[in-house]
């Protein structure tokens, strides 16, 4: 091995453990809603964006998606031009800063994750799961340990938090997770891991309903999603017919849920599914949320507002507490409640038009592929699209963000590339003179 080769060879394993690191800190981050818990995910993300970098100058045989990479690209300097939009400089690079740690953990995966490096990403994102999932058992039991105040940062909270601030957050955190270990499950043949991970899904829906309850519901529709993506793999035209029975099912459930009877049904049984809030209630709440979002964004129709500032204009957006009964106008609204406004107030139908093309070009890609990555990927994908209605896990909420996107980095990442020279020719013969002539 050349000087050169073994300088490349060290950064390489230098960035795959930063990233590996990167991913892996959801933990201790707090999920990113304390100055610290953002800090840690932007330097976890950026040094190891950093280092990646540096990998791809000294290599000379880079292998990258150009759609994704050129997707990440856009997406991320539209971010960063949107702060020349902005009011509020501070908060606007901030969280360019979050976005710029974020996408960049996304394209080190898909550079890094060659060959054996594509299990052993997988075998990463499952241990970061592992990890959130242990604090908040830790939580649950009471059980006290070192630094148990900076991986459980509300322990205080009635609902369980787990390593995020706030219960709602981990409720969509959990999301992901049950993308990642249901299709492990599905997708994987059985093996050593298998009976772990399915002991971690049984854990992680048991306390998904003692979480907030908002996220419940998704938290549980990630599981048949990850069943029809799993039928489509095998035959596509059965698949394409469950999926249309699903989205029947889907329509005709919804009607009857917002019917009186199904408003009667539900606050019969609300409690036994772990839901506590009553459904116009809930609606009150986020609508009045939404609202906020939804003039901001009319204000900045094309560009937004720009990045980071939701935040600090959603004040001048208060309606006068005279004319209005909605307890949200007494807060702090920190962030839209609803991925789209989140997008679209802040970065503008040109934001909008990027965001939807990075998930749609993954949605897309795993069905066309239908490999293990791909379809978990786009299982998260379907999970968050249908949270992203009602919440913003995947645009505000830092650490949800960075695990997210980096695994949506994995699904794209390039397989090696074979030099014909060493494909077996399928003649008898292996001297190079008759095969490889």
């Amino acid at each position: 091995m050349s000087k050169n080769s073994k300088i490349s060879h060290f950064f390489r394993v230098l960035s795959v453990i930063l990233c590996s690191l990167a991913i892996c800190s959801t933990f201790v981050s707090g999920g990113g809603g304390t100055d610290r818990g953002m800090m840690i995910v932007v330097v976890a993300g950026c040094l190891a964006t950093l280092m990646t970098l540096v990998t791809v100058l000294l290599d000379r045989q880079v292998q990258l998606s150009r759609t994704w990479t050129l997707l990440l690209l856009a997406f991320l300097g539209w971010i960063w031009y949107s702060i020349t939009q902005a009011v509020y400089f501070k908060d606007g690079f901030m969280w360019a800063g979050v976005w710029t740690a974020v996408l960049g953990l996304s394209f080190s995966v898909h550079y890094l994750a060659r060959g054996k490096l594509s299990g052993f990403f997988q075998g990463i994102f499952l241990l970061s799961c592992l990890l959130s999932l242990a604090v908040s058992y830790t939580e649950l039991q009471h059980i006290n340990f070192p630094l148990q105040k900076e991986l459980v940062p509300n322990p205080n909270s009635p609902a369980l938090t787990g390593p995020y601030f706030n219960a709602a957050h981990f409720g969509g955190y959990l999301i992901f997770c049950n993308a990642l270990l249901m299709g492990t499950l599905l997708f994987r043949r059985f093996h050593w891991y298998t009976l772990p991970v399915l002991g971690l899904l049984v854990y992680a829906n048991w306390i998904s309903f003692k979480t907030d309850s908002s996220s419940i519901p998704v938290v549980l529709l990630t599981l048949p999603i990850m069943l029809l993506l799993w039928v489509i793999s095998k035959n596509w035209k059965v698949g394409a017919a469950l999926t249309a029975v699903a989205v029947g099912v889907g329509v005709w459930g919804a009607s009857f849920f917002i019917s009186p009877a199904g408003q009667q049904w539900f606050e019969n049984n609300k409690q036994h599914i772990g839901l506590n809030n009553s459904w116009s209630k809930f609606l009150e709440g986020r609508t009045a949320v939404w609202d906020y979002g939804k003039r901001i964004w009319n204000d900045h129709t094309l560009t937004g507002a720009g990045v980071g500032q939701f935040a600090v204009l959603s004040p001048v957006y208060r309606r006068d507490p005279r004319v209005t009964t909605a307890s949200v106008d007494q807060q702090f609204v920190n962030y839209a409640h609803s991925d789209s406004l989140q997008i679209g107030s802040e970065l503008g139908w040109v934001g909008i038009a990027l965001f939807a093309a990075l998930l749609l070009y993954t949605l897309i890609h795993g069905l066309k592929t239908r490999k293990t990555e791909t379809l978990i990927a786009a299982g998260a994908v379907l999970g968050y699209l249908l949270s992203g209605i009602y919440d913003a896990h995947i645009t505000a909420i830092p650490a949800t963000m960075l695990v997210f996107y980096a695994f949506l980095g994995l699904a794209h990442h390039k397989p090696v590339q074979v030099s014909s020279l060493m494909v077996d020719s399928g003649t008898s013969s292996r001297k190079i003179e008759r095969t490889e002539r």
